[in-house]
């Protein structure tokens, strides 16, 4: 199972079912949902003697909620479904940030949860 894959499967319960891989058609989506964007960035983690031991890849959460119905809590759900967590059997998940800005779709607010996820050589 892929990265992606396990972020979607660990997701799933804190959405209902509404969390979809890479980019998402947002027209008549039922919120909240969350989409799941893999390799946004790898970089080397860690050298020793002259070689990489470990690279690290950023993951992107893109979660989308009506500012009517914006539950503070769900952010809270996604950290707790994440941070922490193995995936692959070597990758360890840690929770960076997150921002919150408001859609260029009215009513419509959307928060960027950004993941790293550390494996070894």
């Amino acid at each position: 199972m892929s990265v992606r894959s396990e972020f979607v499967r660990l997701l799933d319960p804190v959405f209902n079912g509404r969390v979809y891989a890479d980019e998402v058609a947002r027209g008549g989506m039922d919120y909240p949902y969350a989409g799941v964007i893999d390799h946004v960035t790898e970089a080397v983690a860690m050298k020793g003697g002259g070689r990489v031991m470990a690279w690290r890849r950023l993951v992107q959460v893109d979660v989308w909620q009506r500012t009517g119905t914006e539950d503070p809590d769900l952010l809270t759900a996604v950290v707790d479904a994440l941070d922490g967590v193995r995936v692959e059997g070597a990758y360890a998940v840690a929770v960076q940030s997150s921002l919150r800005t408001t859609d260029p779709d009215p009513g419509v607010v959307h928060h960027a949860v950004t993941c790293s996820v550390a494996r070894p050589r």
